[in-house]
């Protein structure tokens, strides 16, 4: 299995099983489309579930990423990301997969905001880069 691939078995599988994905994105890679204010950051994080405030229009898993409308402050956007880009993903639990520990070590906070404020316990992928 190619790295994209186990990136798109992860983030099905955290889509289905989880109430929220947290996809980590490197806004730099090619063929990453996001609002030109979050480009800006460089690394993001984004929250991909079929039960938000906010529905997934669009939502498309492909070999090669996945595209979705999300909100941004209630404006929707079309988005693009290549697997490449994605450096972790987590679900709403905090478990998930590290692809590449030094592009996201600044994002590993809670990265939900009710009460109870699950840190993220992520595992390294050895080999991380994609």
């Amino acid at each position: 299995m190619t790295k994209d691939q186990e990136k798109r078995a992860a983030a099905l599988h955290l889509y289905r099983n989880q109430e929220s994905l947290f996809v980590y994105v490197d806004t730099a890679e090619p063929g990453v489309r996001v609002p030109e204010h979050l480009r800006e950051r460089g690394m993001i994080v984004l929250q991909i579930g079929a039960h938000l405030p906010n529905p997934i229009k669009h939502l498309v898993w492909s070999d090669d990423g996945f595209g979705a409308e999300l909100s941004f402050g209630g404006v929707g956007f079309h988005c693009v990301v290549p697997w490449a880009a994605v450096h972790a993903l987590a679900g709403q639990d905090g478990k998930g997969l590290i692809y590449n520990p030094d592009k996201v070590a600044g994002l590993l906070a809670p990265l939900v905001e009710e009460p109870s404020k699950i840190r993220p316990v992520l595992r390294v992928i050895k080999g991380g880069k994609s």
